[in-house]
């Protein structure tokens, strides 16, 4: 019984946390939101020059279509899977679509929807 008893103090001190974490990121009513970040299209130059140039593509797929989008350089592992594909037997021309995000695997991880939605778009 007593073991029930600390489970449900527990389960309630989380949900505290929770709703606070929740609270932090929350914006007032009276700051106007941020204009939405572009997605990041990320080159990781292949070994040997590809035919087609993912990024090439990924650039006038945003312009054809008027998206904002921002160019960084990744030198080295990028953390994803695209650094392993990139590097594998001689190369393979590799481009990185990235979405602008605050506290990345965690439960408050937070994105604005329009950069979502502007990542979709651009694929």
């Amino acid at each position: 019984m007593e073991d029930l008893k600390v489970k449900k103090y527990l389960a309630l001190l989380l949900a505290l946390v929770m709703v606070f974490a929740l609270a932090a990121c929350g914006s007032t009513a009276e700051a106007p939101a941020p204009a939405p970040e572009a997605p990041a299209a990320e080159p990781e130059t292949p070994a040997e020059p590809a035919e087609a140039d993912p990024m090439e593509e990924l650039i006038a797929a945003a312009k054809e279509r008027e998206l904002p989008y921002q160019i960084e350089v990744i030198p080295g592992q990028s953390g994803t899977n695209a650094w392993a594909i990139q590097v594998s037997r001689e190369g393979v021309a590799t481009a990185l679509l990235s979405v602008p995000l605050k506290y990345m695997h965690t439960p408050v991880e937070t994105l604005d929807l329009r950069d979502a939605q502007s990542a979709v778009d651009i694929l």
